[in-house]
């Protein structure tokens, strides 16, 4: 370490309170002999206290919902919508292109009135019907949130 470096945490920790004697007298007899190390312990006294002076605070909640109501809330909803939009059309590809294909299978064979075709066209059919169901509330809440008189109104 440096003699400056040195100074430098010196009077940090002369400002912070954090040396023992030896280092406060060493640190002490440096300021009275160096004018320019006196000016910017002077600054950073001075800085300390502006510091020790500000006052944490946090946001009310009404602060924060102005903080939302900018212009890229909208994008990023309208993001969010499209990406579960997405997920939702690939999941249910999937889920009814196996369907389909588990059901083929059975056809196919012949086997068409066997408990495991049974079992799977009950599942298959729940699963399709959830993610339909799925699909008309995320429908209804995009409609209700493009079309909500009282989003604008404040609490």
């Amino acid at each position: 370490m440096s003699e400056v470096e040195r100074k430098q945490q010196l009077l940090m920790g002369l400002i912070d309170g954090e040396l023992n004697d030896k280092e406060r007298i060493e640190i002490t007899d440096t300021l009275r002999r160096d004018a320019q190390l006196r000016e910017e312990y002077d600054q950073l006294l001075q800085a300390s206290g502006i510091l020790e002076n500000m006052n944490s605070f946090e946001l009310s909640e009404h602060e924060i919902r102005k903080l939302w109501r900018n212009p890229y809330r909208k994008w990023v909803i309208g993001l969010a919508y499209l990406l579960m939009g997405i997920a939702f059309i690939v999941i249910g590809g999937i889920v009814a292109f196996s369907y389909l294909i588990s059901v083929s299978e059975h056809v196919v064979s012949g086997e068409i009135f066997t408990t495991a075709f049974i079992v799977k066209a009950v599942i298959g059919s729940f699963v399709i019907g959830l993610m339909l169901l799925f699909y008309m509330a995320l429908r209804d809440r995009l409609k209700i949130v493009k079309n909500d008189p009282y989003k604008d109104v404040e609490i």
